[in-house]
């Protein structure tokens, strides 16, 4: 239990100085869960990259009926262009295809219209706008909505 809060603490730290985290209460809601919950329940989407017990990367997935809602994907700011977003994704349709329970069939995710590097990295690995969610983050900024079919 203790590695699951020292996580979840980590990425809640993460998720207040990130303009696009989608909603400072889910966060606060996911943290506060992992105080009185197994990890099974709340990580078992999640995928994650540490380096010396520090969170550098991970992905969190949302899985419903056969869609998987990608609800964040961050990296540490000095491992940024080394492919960690790539890998995580890759693990995460892997697991889908061949090891996990879900079958899923398309992934669903938002980013920030100005976020010019998550944009180029979705539209590089599949992904194509859907639609626009208005002022969608704490800062205001639209949000596009993408998906991939797998």
């Amino acid at each position: 239990m203790a590695d699951e809060l020292f996580i979840a603490k980590q990425m809640y730290e993460i998720s207040l100085a990130d303009a696009y985290s989608q909603s400072l209460n889910s966060f606060e809601n996911f943290f506060s869960h992992c105080v009185h919950a197994t990890n099974e329940k709340y990580f078992s989407n999640f995928y994650a990259i540490f380096e010396d017990k520090k969170l550098i990367s991970f992905l969190n997935m949302n899985i419903i009926m056969n869609e998987a809602e990608m609800d964040y994907l961050f990296v540490s700011n000095d491992y940024r262009r080394q492919g960690l977003s790539n890998l995580l994704l890759s693990i995460f349709e892997y697991s889908n295809k061949y090891i996990g329970n879900h079958q899923v069939s398309k992934i669903i995710l938002e980013v920030g219209e100005n976020n010019t590097p998550a944009l180029s990295f979705y539209l590089k690995t599949g992904f194509i706008k859907i639609s626009v969610r208005k002022k969608y983050y704490k800062n205001m900024e639209n949000a596009f909505v993408m998906e991939k079919n797998l």
